[in-house]
């Protein structure tokens, strides 16, 4: 971190740094809970070959508003690194999550974090 950079940082009040960090540097990720076969079908539609509907489209729609996200995740028994995701190789087999809430993370390198560790606001997070 060159000077002039970590000058600016200084002259931030905390309020304005802790803005500063999440508006460049802060990510939402989702958290993900198992869900029934059962309940990812009625809210995506069965997974698989399915073509594209407009069906489809809408209760992505709802789901989105809602604040909920559905995934089918794929099990390999034997493997299931990348080449046999890539090579188009058959899962084994599913199992469905979804995701109701997301946690705030700040996504930072070295230099941030042992920048954010001298400041007394940041004491909490890091």
């Amino acid at each position: 971190m060159n000077k002039e950079y970590k000058e600016y940082l200084d002259s931030l009040p905390d309020d304005f740094l802790i803005a500063y960090l999440w508006a460049y540097y802060g990510k939402r990720e989702p958290v993900w809970e198992k869900c029934s076969k059962e309940e990812y079908e009625t809210n995506c539609g069965s997974f698989g070959s399915d073509k594209l509907t407009t069906e489809h489209l809408l209760r992505f729609e709802k789901n989105l508003l809602a604040g909920i996200m559905y995934r089918a995740v794929p099990i390999y028994n034997n493997g299931g690194g990348i080449l046999d995701q890539i090579s188009g190789k058959e899962p084994d087999g599913y199992y469905y999550e979804k995701s109701t809430y997301y946690k705030n993370i700040l996504v930072l390198g070295k230099e941030m974090i042992e920048y954010c560790q001298t400041r007394q606001c940041m004491k909490e997070y890091i």
